[in-house]
């Protein structure tokens, strides 16, 4: 009797184990189906979305298996990306209106993202639309956000050849080398946005915009209540795109960094990645909407360094032209003939601009040289040619907080200045701080003739050190306007895309 039910038991325990080992092979089975899948949509959507790829780089890319992607899913090597080595990796993420919309090819949205990979400090630098920008190969002058509408509208470029003179640009501008960019259309956002069902952002005023833009080049009014809000895919478009209110282009950047931060967050999320086919959907739309250089090799990397990246203490700058601490000004200028707004550095070049970028994981490093500064309180005098807007010029020094003693346009004490600005002491005090500041903002020499500092000493008895301005620097300066009410909200509005569809430039 107990030897028979020791053999039911027994029997019953294998039935049981039988059925375990067979759930378990067809969960393990469900598992590698998916992740094959996935790794196939990866492996799929490299091909996609990457724009620069050589002959050489094509024969590489045919010896990647999926094998191997197996293998960098399971075990991403963040030191494959590029900038690893450098403890820095900026990443170029631009918007664009993409098909069905008008100047399709502006890049309305430019920020530098910059990660550390061993800290996974973030920062995000936004760059405005407006900044008027040098392009070197081409030898025009037009907005940022034209550069690469102008390689695919004018040169008829491709994508790839096109966006390279803008890396090239954000690089000179920021002093930093561009490492890879993510460029993204406005239906791409969208339908991100809806497969992750929607962001949730905290709208810190209230939104009202009558003059948001809608279909067939009319008006729509968009508005949204201050407050913790959560937005659908298109709610969150106009959230980043709307302009029309308080903060104009430069609040919109900053908007449109908490979004990022909000899609980062609901992506990596335990939900999202345990959805399969969300995920996979997630690929699908990426792969229709976005453009990259990002290699296939390194996308498992790059999706780790993404998740690891601390988006919610990061450093946000936008680079404005209007807050206490702006370094752009604003400008009217021709465009193809065509009167325009735009943006200017208010240093002549991107020394200022720079040294944010430099230092943006430590931005205490610029707060204690503006304290060194304002601890030599030195007396600046400016000298200008005569028949220039010296209240303009004023403006541009008294924004940039230095003590000035006297502002004047000699027309015979200009005749000691050169041709060139340039920088002279005037008084034995310690002002190295200072000297070296202005320096860099203003590309000026320091002049040290005896002759030359005494006739300045008897005009300017109480400066420091004074500014001599070249003719080209003086209408540099005032070039700037003096306050934001001066700005012309028509030409805010003035597209930079002809009736022909070309890109207005000098």
């Amino acid at each position: 009797m107990k030897n028979s039910i020791k053999e039911k038991n027994k029997k019953i325990k294998i039935v049981w184990t039988g059925f375990f080992w067979r759930i378990f092979f067809l969960i393990l089975a469900v598992f590698l189906f998916y992740f094959f899948r996935i790794g196939w949509k990866v492996f799929n959507l490299e091909k996609l979305i990457h724009q620069e790829i050589s002959s050489e780089e094509n024969n590489n890319q045919k010896e990647s298996t999926l094998i191997q992607a197996a293998k960098n899913i399971f075990k991403p090597d963040q030191k494959i990306i590029r900038g690893y080595e450098r403890g820095r990796i900026n990443i170029l993420l631009l918007g664009m209106g993409g098909e069905g919309h008008s100047g399709k090819n502006l890049t309305d949205t430019i920020m530098l993202l910059s990660v550390n990979p061993q800290t996974h400090q973030t920062a995000f630098l936004s760059i405005p639309r407006d900044l008027l920008v040098y392009m070197k190969k081409e030898k025009i002058t037009t907005k940022i956000n034209a550069v690469y509408a102008y390689g695919i509208q004018n040169q008829k470029k491709t994508p790839a050849e096109s966006l390279l003179p803008l890396k090239e640009i954000i690089s000179d501008i920021t002093g930093q080398e561009i490492d890879y960019y993510l460029a993204l259309d406005f239906e791409g956002f969208e339908k991100i946005i809806a497969d992750i069902g929607g962001v949730d952002v905290e709208v810190t005023d209230d939104i009202y915009d009558d003059r948001y833009p809608g279909p067939n080049f009319s008006y729509e009014t968009f508005k949204l209540s201050k407050g913790f809000q959560h937005l659908d895919s298109q709610t969150a478009l106009k959230y980043c795109r709307v302009r029309h209110i308080s903060g104009g282009d430069f609040g919109r950047a900053a908007r449109q960094q908490q979004v990022i931060a909000s899609v980062k967050n609901k992506i990596f999320s335990t939900k999202t990645l345990l959805d399969i086919p969300k995920v996979e959907k997630i690929i699908n739309d990426l792969g229709e909407h976005l453009k990259t250089d990002l290699k296939f090799e390194e996308i498992p990397a790059f999706i780790s360094l993404a998740e690891s990246a601390n988006v919610y203490q990061a450093s946000n700058k936008v680079l404005d032209a209007w807050s206490n601490d702006s370094l752009l000004a604003s400008t009217h200028v021709s465009l193809g003939g065509v009167m325009a707004y735009a943006l200017i550095p208010r240093s002549k070049n991107y020394s200022q601009i720079r040294e944010l970028s430099k230092n943006i994981f430590d931005l205490k490093v610029i707060e204690r040289k503006k304290e060194e500064i304002a601890k030599e309180s030195s007396f600046v005098a400016i000298l200008s040619p005569p028949f220039k807007n010296i209240s303009r010029i004023d403006a541009v020094f008294d924004h940039w907080g230095y003590s000035k003693s006297k502002t004047a346009t000699d027309k015979e004490l200009y005749q000691l200045c050169t041709e060139k600005t340039f920088l002279m002491a005037l008084s034995e005090k310690s002002q190295l701080f200072t000297l070296s500041d202005l320096a860099d903002k203003i590309q000026a020499e320091l002049l040290t003739d005896e002759k030359t500092r005494i006739a300045f000493r008897e005009k300017f008895p109480n400066a420091d050190l004074v500014v001599c301005l070249s003719e080209n620097d003086a209408d540099y300066f005032q070039s700037s306007l003096e306050n934001e009410s001066a700005e012309s909200e028509e030409l805010k509005n003035q597209s930079i895309i002809d009736q022909n569809g070309k890109v207005l430039f000098n």
